[in-house]
């Protein structure tokens, strides 16, 4: 995934705070559950609330990797749970301006045919997601925009649930497909110009700044977050190395037993070999 960050103007309005965290696998191990991507905002902030916004996430991205053999769904569920021991701690400490004024999206995105196991070209990605308050997400697919933004009902009014964070949902990703958060006035300003769908034509910072860079005068006057991610192909070369390396032996038809087992010693060492390239 490529993803970029843009933080507009954070200091335009008082009492708003924001911000967003990116967590790349680091090894192996926490390949297998994907990255992590995370965006904030908190209105009528307090000036003792400017760690919140990153405990918060510090919570989430470490129950997240904490468990290896779990899929990437059931960590995140377990992230939810820790972020909401987390808010009710707070909120008993009688900590509670941040009901009704926190608004916080998590996506985790992971490749599902992860190699040496992988023999397909396109390698579709997981993704999983929740958010509380109003965020929007946008999937962008070639010209087609779908918002998948969720709305919690317990945070529009205030009311302190026993829960903060509680749904997730799932979907898949494929090659070229991006994802855009945004805060609302963000939003707003992009959906007024009619450029979201622009963005789905973007493959690198180049070509996402030549939709930003011509209307900095304009985006001076809006504060908010937009996170970015595309899909690169750079990642499924990777993935297809080891189709290749199997599309290159011929099997014979006709063979004696002692070449067949050898045969067969060979191929396991050549699998035993590619995994420990792609591990490294």
């Amino acid at each position: 995934m490529q993803v970029f960050e843009f933080h507009f103007n954070p200091k335009n309005k008082e009492n708003i705070i924001f911000d967003s965290f990116c967590y790349e696998p680091e090894n192996i191990s926490e390949k297998r559950l994907g990255s992590l991507y995370m965006a904030g905002q908190l209105f009528n902030s307090l000036p003792n609330d400017s760690e919140f916004l990153n405990n918060l996430a510090k919570t989430i991205k470490k129950e997240y990797y904490s468990d290896f053999q779990r899929s990437s769904e059931a960590a995140l569920r377990e992230s939810l749970r820790k972020a909401n021991e987390l808010l009710s701690k707070i909120a008993k400490q009688g900590k509670i301006n941040w009901l009704g004024n926190l608004n916080f999206t998590i996506l985790s995105v992971k490749e599902t045919n992860l190699p040496p196991f992988s023999l397909v070209n396109n390698v579709p990605f997981a993704l999983t997601f929740a958010q509380i308050g109003m965020m929007r997400i946008l999937f962008l697919k070639e010209n087609e925009v779908l918002d998948v933004s969720r709305d919690s009902e317990a945070q529009r009014t205030g009311i302190y649930p026993l829960k903060i964070f509680e749904n997730i949902v799932t979907g898949k990703l494929d090659t070229n497909d991006k994802i855009m958060v945004l805060t609302e006035e963000v939003f707003e300003y992009f959906n007024k110009e009619n450029l979201i769908k622009d963005f789905s034509q973007i493959s690198d910072k180049k070509s996402l700044n030549e939709i930003l860079k011509p209307r900095k005068k304009e985006l001076s006057e809006i504060s908010g977050i937009l996170l970015f991610s595309a899909l690169t192909k750079s990642q499924i070369k990777k993935s297809s190395k080891f189709l290749t390396l199997l599309e290159k032996l011929h099997w014979p038809h006709k063979i004696a037993l002692g070449k067949k087992i050898r045969l067969v010693l060979s191929l396991i060492l050549i699998l035993v070999i590619a995994f420990l390239i792609f591990r490294n």
